[in-house]
């Protein structure tokens, strides 16, 4: 009886035994289960984060080659973009009226466009010139007289209307000129011939100069150079100072300076500046101020600028309105202009400068 109990009882335990065993085996089964779950879900979290890192690198980070391509890209469709802005400002150009020398100047404003017989020359604006500060919409044109005035923002008139005249005006009666609304007079006094170089009086230079000294009109001079060097500026400077020492200038002495076919053709513009210098400083070293005249084509085409920064300028532009950036104080702005006293047309000029 008692063995019985006693196998009883070693069963039960056994049982016990082997509940517990397999209940630590589920565990340990439902453990590793669990496992294995979290480490798919960080496998396939890794994965998808793998995938999204691709894709950002393929939509995101770029090669040098892939950075060229997209840079060229770039500058095509700013390319194309500045093209069609530039033929849509030719376009509006043209269909005002405007010449194709306009539309160059309009097209490039940091240049002065200067046309020549060889064709359009540009030039940069130098920082080296010395820069004009007229405001544009200061220079007022009658729009009957066609008379030009320089303003300041209260309309009170600041600039002097001048004439220049030659033996091309035939015979002045200075005293009616005297009598109109001129402020100044230029008198050629002479030039160098072209062909032979032979210095030359204006056949009217005495004339007007003694009746224009009899008005009280304020008078400057000019000569019109054909010097091919040094010596000559020099020669035709001590000619033009023989010629006026009697005569009270008022205004600067003029070096005109003009393309013209003849013995100065094909000159250098290092040259033609050198000329100018021997010329204007021979004049100012007799106590005489002076100014260069000169036109587009002849300032920028036929003189280094850079080099003449010390004189005035006298500008000779037939349009409205004037276009130059640089110092000018005086500007012819016609040739057809019209004046008590004169037959036919005169030179009008518009001074800005109080000399």
């Amino acid at each position: 009886m008692a063995n019985r109990k006693k196998k009883r009882r070693s069963g039960l335990l056994a049982n016990i035994a082997f509940s517990i065993i397999t209940v630590i085996s589920l565990t340990a089964l439902i453990v590793v289960l669990l496992t294995n779950i979290r480490m798919s879900d960080e496998i396939n979290i890794y994965k998808s984060r793998t995938e999204e890192l691709n894709e950002y690198k393929n939509t995101h980070l770029y090669t040098e080659k892939d950075l060229e391509s997209q840079a060229e890209k770039i500058r095509e469709e700013e390319n194309l973009r500045e093209k069609n802005l530039l033929l849509e400002q030719i376009k509006e150009t043209m269909d005002n009226g405007y010449s194709a020398y306009y539309m160059l100047r309009a097209i490039f404003p940091d240049q002065v466009v200067v046309f020549s017989d060889d064709g359009y020359n540009f030039y940069p604006i130098s920082d080296e010139i010395g820069k004009n500060n007229y405001v544009t919409e200061n220079f007022i044109q009658d729009e009957e007289t066609e008379e030009i005035t320089y303003v300041d923002d209260n309309k009170n008139i600041l600039s002097k209307k001048g004439i220049d005249v030659s033996s091309f005006n035939g015979e002045i009666d200075w005293n009616k000129v005297a009598k109109s609304d001129v402020d100044f007079a230029y008198i050629r006094c002479g030039l160098r011939g072209s062909t032979e170089g032979k210095l030359m009086l204006d056949s009217t230079f005495e004339t007007n100069i003694k009746e224009a000294s009899k008005t009280n009109i304020p008078i400057g001079v000019y000569f019109f150079t054909q010097a091919v060097n040094e010596n000559e500026a020099d020669e035709e400077a001590k000619f033009l100072i023989e010629q006026i020492k009697d005569y009270k200038i008022d205004y600067p002495i003029a070096l005109d300076i003009e393309n013209l076919e003849g013995r100065t053709e094909g000159l250098s513009k290092e040259q033609r500046t050198k000329n100018a210098i021997v010329f204007l400083s021979e004049l100012e070293a007799e106590g005489y101020k002076t100014i260069i005249y000169g036109n587009l084509n002849s300032l920028f085409n036929m003189l280094n600028l850079e080099d003449l920064e010390a004189y005035d300028k006298w500008f000779a532009y037939y349009n409205y309105p004037v276009y130059n950036p640089y110092n000018y104080s005086i500007w012819q702005y016609t040739s057809k202009g019209e004046i008590d006293g004169i037959k036919g047309n005169v030179d009008i000029n518009v001074c800005m400068k109080n000399y």
